[in-house]
């Protein structure tokens, strides 16, 4: 029988785990991050590892590769056997660190996915134990594999996902490649899991072209990393972009459609430094905060960033001496940004409140997530060449389309 001869092209991607749920088997004590199951599990699995072309999962996109695979002598194993028994032609027999997709068809062309899977070197950890530290192995192994893939997933955990998003956005604003997160609500070892599905559209999303930035991929939706938050801890629905339409969604057909996004601004930090700075803290007003609890959380000398979380449109208590110890410690070169509490929130000068913080110097963090503002302050402080007006200027517009254009 004549084989079909097909052109199929092929994305390098580079997985690295962090740990997480994703990769969690059970113990007496719950669940616990196993080192090298996930990479077992997939090289297990056809449907993520067919080296070879041999079996099944690369030859069921139409009827005619699947009779002319019927035909043919098949691989009883996935990566075993020689490769000319594939009905499939141009595969390259891969390393033992690497794993090869099954060949599908995406957008209008024959595709599979050669992938590296990169343990880290350190313990992996729940997203609970992810600090800014880890933040930069990250974006280092990214940056300095940059010449060898075409594109990036990070599994992590589920937690500290949108902390994490955000900062390789800053720290990778110049790489013009996919990074893509995920993990997974449900370990991989249950049969139940979302992980299949959520690692599935990464390594699909970051082995697109034309997609130079740092995004979330979780149940169907891939979100600009630096707009995207957690937000149910028992859902697979478990994040979402609140303010921004996700970029891609994965439809039935497993294609993906571009929603119509917003315009956001972007700029150039020039002379960046891939730093984070640890003297950021988080402020959360609560109604009967009294003026010496909140000068006791802005006395710490080691304090020099802070994000307020402020009720609806960034309003604050209009309390005279609670508002002359804010203007007091901005004055001694604190920088406060003002998000919203709201989940849907965004800063605006619609009530006196809110005016006021910006006469006296704080920041208006726009619609920026709270996490991505934490983030950005880390990302500025670090950034020694510029002054603290700078810092604030640069705070308060978008840089990596973290938020809407500010109207001028």
């Amino acid at each position: 029988m004549q084989r079909p001869n097909m052109t199929v092209s092929q994305s390098k991607i580079l997985v690295l785990y962090t740990g997480g749920t994703i990769g969690c088997l059970n113990t007496e004590r719950g669940l616990t991050v196993q080192p090298g199951f996930l990479s077992d599990w997939l090289r297990s699995q056809s449907a993520f590892n067919d080296p070879n072309a041999g079996t099944v999962a690369s030859h069921a996109h139409s009827q005619a590769v699947y009779n002319a695979w019927l035909g043919s002598e098949q691989l009883p194993n996935p990566g075993k056997g020689d490769e000319e028994q594939s009905v499939l032609t141009g595969f390259e027999t891969p390393d033992e660190k690497t794993l090869i997709t099954p060949v599908f068809r995406f957008g209008g062309e024959m595709k599979k996915i050669r992938y590296t899977i990169r343990e880290s070197d350190d313990p992996l950890v729940g997203s609970s134990s992810i600090d800014p530290a880890a933040w930069m192995r990250i974006a280092n192994d990214i940056r300095n594999s940059a010449g060898h893939f075409d594109g990036f997933v990070v599994l992590h955990g589920t937690d500290t996902m949108a902390y994490t998003a955000s900062a390789l956005a800053f720290l990778l604003a110049d790489l013009p490649k996919p990074v893509v997160l995920t993990g997974a609500q449900i370990p991989l070892c249950e049969y139940s899991s979302d992980a299949t599905n959520n690692f599935r559209g990464a390594l699909l999303s970051a082995g697109m072209k034309d997609l130079p930035e740092v995004c979330i991929f979780f149940n169907r939706k891939l979100m600009r990393g630096c707009r995207t938050r957690k937000v149910s801890s028992f859902e697979v629905d478990a994040f979402d972009s609140p303010l921004m339409k996700p970029l891609l969604i994965a439809d039935v057909e497993h294609s993906y459609q571009r929603p119509d996004a917003p315009s956001d601004s972007k700029s150039v930090l020039m002379n960046a430094v891939a730093a984070m700075s640890s003297q950021v803290i988080i402020l959360h007003i609560w109604p009967g905060m009294t003026t010496r609890q909140l000068k006791l959380m802005l006395s710490d000398p080691e304090t020099k960033g802070v994000v307020m979380y402020t009720y609806g449109a960034g309003n604050f208590p209009i309390v005279q001496e609670m508002l002359d110890v804010l203007k007091e410690a901005i004055k001694q070169g604190l920088i406060v940004v003002n998000v919203s509490q709201c989940a849907r929130g965004k800063v605006l000068p619609l009530y006196i409140t809110g005016v006021v913080l910006n006469e006296i110097g704080v920041v208006a963090g726009n619609d920026m997530t709270p996490e991505c503002a934490f983030v950005k302050l880390s990302y500025l402080l670090a950034q020694d060449h510029l002054s603290l007006e700078a810092k604030k200027r640069w705070l308060g517009m978008s840089m990596v389309g973290e938020m809407a254009a500010v109207a001028t």
